[in-house]
């Protein structure tokens, strides 16, 4: 089972540490405060990072990684809407068949 937990501000008085512990894989866009490094990834010993679309990742708890996300410079929907109306009927012809 999994769970997606978006948090505008970060804080451990907002999220359990038993919740906090049995995250795996930990996102996180900008440079997070001492408080926010330390409740995400466990540790303050994080890599800087610049720019618009930049942040950090953690998966399985490991060392936090820094990373930029693509920038479209194009019409982002009409890069990514044959995408979505692929995998529109990629699944309407898997839910017809069952």
């Amino acid at each position: 089972m999994g769970i997606l937990i978006i948090m505008q501000q970060p804080r451990a008085d907002s999220l359990s540490s038993n919740i906090r512990e049995q995250l795996q894989n930990c996102i996180f866009l900008g440079n997070p405060s001492k408080e926010s490094a330390g409740m995400m990834f466990g540790t303050t010993d994080v890599p800087q990072v610049n720019g618009k679309g930049a942040g950090m990742y953690s998966i399985e708890r490991s060392a936090p990684t820094s990373f930029e996300s693509p920038r479209f410079e194009a019409n982002v929907f009409e890069t990514i809407l044959p995408v979505w109306e692929h995998v529109a009927h990629s699944y309407n012809k898997n839910v017809q068949t069952k």
